[in-house]
């Protein structure tokens, strides 16, 4: 039935089987306060002015419905008032509509609004999510924070597919504060939302590392991050798992012990091993990719057992009375009896883990110079550190400690037999490579340094960790563990290719490609974005003062940062520059600068597929200034002057070379005779094997062919002009020459 019929039928009887008497009253002095009343489907919505400055948002929903055969009129109202429901305003609104031509029937200013808005967001939409493979884009990398049992979101910026989605490995993003104050083109109305909280968040958890998810804020955080489509997770060394926003999972708690104590923890259905402490929490699966809320009972007494330390046996009670008071629903941690430890037998593996700390500054000490990041462009000074560890089995201990019981990730505890002696000398050995502890007085983190922290002498230093480094700890028994955007992290180039190719008349095409783990890797893009982020290239002088020795590290697709020699880079930086400003377009070269692909590709180590061409055309643009001599043809009736035979040689010379030219005598010096006798040595010498089209003013046309015929009579001539020239086109094949008109 129509919504207008429906409230007809609401008198102030009907109306008094939902509102109570006092409502009802009350109503009647509001209905005069009722304001932009529509009505969509059966629902009415409306604003009502109230006692609070801001009018209360109301809306009304009736309903007739069936039970047991028999019909009953249904009313539900929800108000922004704090009475919520049924509510004086809710009655005003009813006896509103009841009034004739209360209820717009014109379109409700909400659709109006979309509909004009339409078109600018969705172009605004399509210029934020670019046009095509390989655009740039931030994406949202959950994972679990280096240091501490918190889950993390750091900012990726990386390449997209056609469907928006990660293309490559990316690197670490860290501008935000800046791209809050002047957003980047690659950042979307949706990013500039979650920078904001994600500001937020790093200026409250002053931790290293992303942004922990704890708290409101970090839900606020997830829940953002998970709306752009770009949110992953970093689930071991392999390629981050797409997530996506998933119906909330019911959790429960537990009560683990551990080494250092008792500690809460939430477990989710299905098991989830990623689940941040935020409030509410959530979990991220890494097998389906779900992300969502996790649920469970007591939240608030939840959030903060979380934010306990591990706890010892004289505190358990402590801890269990205060349960008990306010949610005595969650499990006590007194019912958790301490299992004596399994013992294991395993040899002593060290471990070294690679990564990087953001410092606000560092003092001087060892080979590094006093730095502060305060008034300057960045955020942070990066800063290299290796974390050792003495791993038995799956238990791992740090240098120093004197502990044999390890609780494992699954909860079991596991009592370990260490072996001193290796210990001591797998100390030795990291001792020897350079490294020694790094003192907490050096730094200055955002927030507490990690303990157990190893440095090497310098920042110079770490360049040589890779090649010289990591063998010698290999051979020392060590397992280094070096994550593929470590910073230090490069490998060379195994092969250096040049293919050269006709690409289209008067222009050759160039591929370059390296060699990297067995594939080939297109070089261009990666020069294009180099040149980009470093003006010195684009400098012919700045480019010949770089020392030889340096490196151009260059980020390849799948992560891999691969280290380009200077020198090896210097050619190309010279001579073809501008060619790697047009990013995704093929290299092309005009044939006459051939010299300059030569000299771009100068020295040994390039390998190159299509010398031949190459050597052809250099010889070629080398003897332009060579012109010979050639001879009249047998079938010219004329004597050539000297400068027509000139001009005849260097016609023939402009075939030879393979080159265009104009034949730019002045008028009446018979440059007409110079081609036809152009014309007559190539068909002499059998290379006239298809017709020459002549396109010349209408008033040239008898010229040309009288002297064709005069001077070169065994030229077949044929007229195509007029209204009739289509007919003659079967007849082309059977002629030497062609004329036409503009």
């Amino acid at each position: 039935m129509p919504l207008a019929s429906l409230i007809r039928q609401l008198d102030d009887e009907r109306l008094g089987e939902f509102f109570s008497s006092s409502a009802l009253q009350r109503a009647k002095a509001y209905v005069g306060r009722v304001e932009a009343l529509e009505a969509a489907g059966n629902q009415l919505t409306a604003r009502v002015q109230g006692t609070a400055r801001e009018a209360y948002r109301v809306r009304v929903k009736v309903e007739l419905r069936e039970f047991l055969g028999q019909r009953s009129l249904e009313i539900g109202t929800r108000c922004s008032c704090p009475v919520v429901n049924r509510c004086k305003h809710a009655a005003a609104v009813l006896m509103a509509a009841r009034r004739p031509d209360a209820v717009s029937t014109l379109p409700r200013e909400e659709i109006l609004a979309w509909a004009r808005g339409l078109g600018n967001r969705l172009a605004r939409d399509a210029e934020q999510t670019g046009r095509g493979t390989g655009r740039e884009a931030l994406f949202y990398l959950v994972r679990r924070a280096s240091h501490g049992p918190d889950i993390e979101i750091g900012l990726l910026k990386a390449r997209c597919d056609e469907n928006g989605q990660l293309a490559g490995a990316g690197s670490e993003w860290r501008n935000f504060e800046a791209a809050l104050l002047k957003p980047p083109t690659f950042l979307s109305d949706d990013d500039l939302d979650v920078l904001r909280r994600y500001r937020d968040v790093v200026r409250r958890v002053t931790v290293p590392g992303g942004a922990r998810l704890v708290g409101r804020e970090g839900a606020a955080l997830a829940e953002a991050a998970l709306a752009t489509g770009r949110c992953l997770l970093a689930a071991g060394t392999g390629t981050p798992v797409a997530l996506t926003a998933a119906m909330d999972r019911p959790g429960s708690v537990s009560w683990i012990p551990g080494e250092q104590g008792v500690r809460a923890e939430v477990a989710c259905e299905p098991p989830c091993r990623y689940i941040a402490r935020s409030r509410p929490m959530f979990y991220f699966d890494e097998v389906t990719g779900d992300a969502g809320r996790v649920v469970v009972p007591s939240p608030a007494v939840v959030a903060e057992l979380l934010t306990l330390p591990p706890l010892s046996r004289s505190e358990l009670p402590v801890v269990a009375e205060a349960l008990a008071r306010h949610a005595s629903a969650l499990p006590s941690p007194e019912a958790v009896r301490s299992a004596e430890p399994v013992p294991i037998d395993a040899p002593c593996q060290p471990v070294l883990t690679v990564s990087t700390l953001d410092c606000r500054q560092w003092r001087a000490h060892r080979g590094y110079r006093r730095r502060s990041a305060a008034g300057t462009a960045i955020d942070a000074l990066p800063y290299d550190y290796a974390l050792p560890v003495f791993m038995y089995g799956e238990a791992g201990f740090v240098p120093g400690s004197s502990n044999r019981v390890a609780t494992l990730v699954d909860g079991r505890r596991v009592e370990v037999t260490r072996d001193g002696a290796a210990e001591a000398r797998a100390l030795a050995s990291l001792e020897q490579a350079g490294f020694r502890p790094i003192r907490p007085g050096w730094l200055e983190t955002r927030g507490e340094m990690p303990p157990g922290l190893f440095g090497l002498e310098s920042e110079d230093a770490w360049q040589r960790f890779l090649p010289e480094v990591v063998p010698a700890l290999h051979a020392a028994g060590w397992q280094v563990a070096c994550p593929h955007d470590f910073r230090h992290r490069v490998t060379l180039a195994e092969g250096w290719h040049a293919e050269i190719e006709d690409a289209a008349p008067g222009w050759l095409g160039v591929t370059l490609g390296i060699d990297v783990g067995g594939r080939r890797t297109d070089l261009a893009p990666l020069l294009h974005a180099a040149f980009q982020d470093d003006p010195r290239w684009l400098d012919p002088v700045a480019v010949r003062a770089m020392p030889d020795d340096e490196a151009l590290v260059v980020q390849l697709e799948d992560g891999t940062r691969v280290a380009l020699p200077v020198d090896r880079l210097k050619p190309l930086a010279l001579t073809l520059i501008d060619l790697f400003d047009r990013p995704g377009e093929r290299l092309r070269v005009p044939t006459l600068d051939a010299e300059r692909i030569a000299t771009a590709l100068q020295g040994a180590a390039w390998r190159v597929d299509g010398q031949a061409l190459l050597d052809r055309w250099l010889e070629r643009m080398r003897a332009l200034g060579a012109v010979a001599p050639v001879a009249s043809p047998a079938g010219l009736q004329a004597e050539l002057r000297p400068y027509q035979r000139d001009g005849l040689a260097w016609l023939q010379h402009l075939r030879h070379t393979g080159l265009a030219g104009i034949l730019a005598d002045d008028m009446g010096l018979g440059k007409t005779v110079q081609v036809l006798a152009h014309l007559l040595l190539e068909q002499e010498a059998g290379r006239l094997d298809r017709p020459v089209l002549v396109v010349v003013p209408t008033s040239l046309v008898f010229n040309w062919r009288a002297e064709a015929a005069r001077f070169a009579p065994s030229l077949r001539v044929l007229e195509l002009r007029g209204h009739q020239r289509a007919a003659l086109f079967r007849a082309v094949p059977e002629h030497h020459l062609c004329l036409t008109t503009y």
